[in-house]
């Protein structure tokens, strides 16, 4: 499992913004997480890629935009005290 990370933002009918945090198989396309909600912290992004870990096993690489809730210091320590390999996904990027 190589899963990719990141967040869209967008706006309700009511001009209300939110954000969803989704997670995917790198390989299968699989969706495996989506979180929706007004703000998305650093905390819910490890919240979520934690219980994914606990289901799937750690994967060996994350790919991921460079949101602020995912270049926060906590996140890339995480990443390092699990040994996952994180792979940013660079503007302008497909």
């Amino acid at each position: 499992m190589a899963p990719v990370n990141g967040s869209i933002h967008n706006k309700l009918s009511n001009g209300h913004p939110y954000k969803m945090l989704t997670v995917l198989d790198e390989y299968t396309r699989e969706a495996l997480a989506v979180t929706v909600a007004r703000k998305i912290t650093c905390e819910d992004v490890l919240e979520s890629l934690y219980s994914l870990l606990l289901k799937r096993g750690k994967p060996e690489h994350i790919r991921s935009g460079k949101g602020p809730e995912i270049s926060a210091a906590p996140f890339r320590d995480w990443l390092e005290r699990v040994g996952i390999q994180p792979i940013r996904i660079y503007p302008g990027s497909p």
